[in-house]
């Protein structure tokens, strides 16, 4: 199986792939590509065009897509709403639609894990994506594999979409570290709190079973920073542009507080706070001394379109602000970390 340019002698597979998905939409109930689109003419105009894919097994096409590389003018306005950026080139997927005799079998995924490998290839790191209000089985997809919702959008017939935009290469993390398979097993516990006069959450992770050691670099040579009964005390602050992790050994001696510069806090799940890292890294030693770290890092994701030049401004001077901060407010910063320390392990 794999996905491949459509050839013009695939179009009538892709049309009756294309039927059976407007039969299906009408028998839901749902009034999308009830008015005769798309149809031959214009999966023909993909084909011509070089942005009809399909995804075949010996000769069968079982899916199809548009995916394409050129700015979409209906994109242009979002209403209630607005695109997770407006600067970094995008792609778009249309018309995508599995055969009848292939639903169930992951077949759109897959479609769309190899649109993600093309965008790549071609430098692009974001796509976007629109369905009907009431095709609630696309948005369920759409959302299960990385969409965030946008807002809505005309098309020019007047009809109204959901638009869906999905950032790739991007590392969202949790305050759960949901999927840190190096720890395997932990003692985790948490609370709401206030920092700086801002709503936040801090919890503590006392580590108990790990795959192996964790060693990271410092400026005399190496730290251990997780190991068998280490704790790592995390906060997320609402309104904030970091998310900090502070290290202890198994006596409570602080190690490190590390600083990961984000888009901003997500809080989807008030309990379980979610980020997407930046690139950008503040550390504060326990002696300390304060370092930006991973700038290089920061430099490479602006150069290859996967954050935006506002996206790396801000980061840069929220990464700057933070450090600064420290510098004049470490031993409080470290006390704060101490302090909630001590709270949970009476628990």
């Amino acid at each position: 199986m794999n996905l491949r340019k459509t050839r013009p002698e695939d179009c009538m597979q892709v049309v009756e792939i294309i039927r059976q998905a407007q039969v299906y939409l009408k028998e839901q109930g749902i009034d999308q590509w009830q008015d005769g689109y798309p149809n031959e003419e214009s999966i023909a105009s993909d084909i011509r065009n070089g942005v009809s894919y399909v995804y075949e097994t010996e000769g069968t096409v079982l899916g199809t897509m548009a995916l394409i590389f050129e700015k979409e003018p209906t994109y242009e306005v979002v209403y209630d709403g607005a695109w997770e950026t407006e600067e970094i080139p995008y792609a778009t997927i249309h018309r995508i639609a599995v055969a009848d005799s292939q639903k169930g079998k992951g077949i759109a995924g897959k479609m769309l894990a190899e649109a993600e490998r093309i965008c790549r290839e071609n430098k692009i790191h974001t796509l976007r994506v629109d369905t009907h209000e009431d095709n609630k089985s696309m948005q369920t997809w759409i959302k299960k594999t990385g969409f965030v919702y946008c807002g809505w959008i005309k098309l020019f017939s007047g009809a109204k979409r959901l638009a869906f935009e999905k950032r790739m290469d991007r590392d969202r993390r949790d305050m759960y570290r949901t999927g840190w398979q190096r720890c395997l097993e932990k003692e985790y516990m948490d609370s709401e709190c206030e920092f700086r006069g801002k709503h936040a959450r801090v919890s503590l992770s006392v580590l108990k079973k790990l795959t192996a050691p964790l060693w990271v670099p410092d400026r005399d040579g190496k730290i251990l920073i997780a190991d068998t009964e280490y704790s790592w005390l995390q906060l997320a602050v609402d309104g904030e542009y970091f998310y900090m992790t502070s290290m202890f050994d198994p006596e409570g001696n602080l190690l490190q507080l590390y600083f990961d510069i984000t888009n901003g806090t997500i809080w989807d799940n008030p309990e379980n706070p979610q980020f997407d890292d930046m690139y950008l890294d503040v550390v504060l030693s326990a002696d300390g001394y304060v370092a930006v770290l991973d700038e290089d890092e920061l430099n490479e994701a602006y150069q290859e379109n996967i954050i935006s030049k506002a996206e790396y401004m801000r980061t840069l001077e929220e990464g700057n602000k933070l450090k600064d901060y420290l510098e004049t407010y470490k031993e409080e910063m470290m006390e704060f970390c101490r302090e909630w320390y001590r709270k949970f392990r009476k628990q």
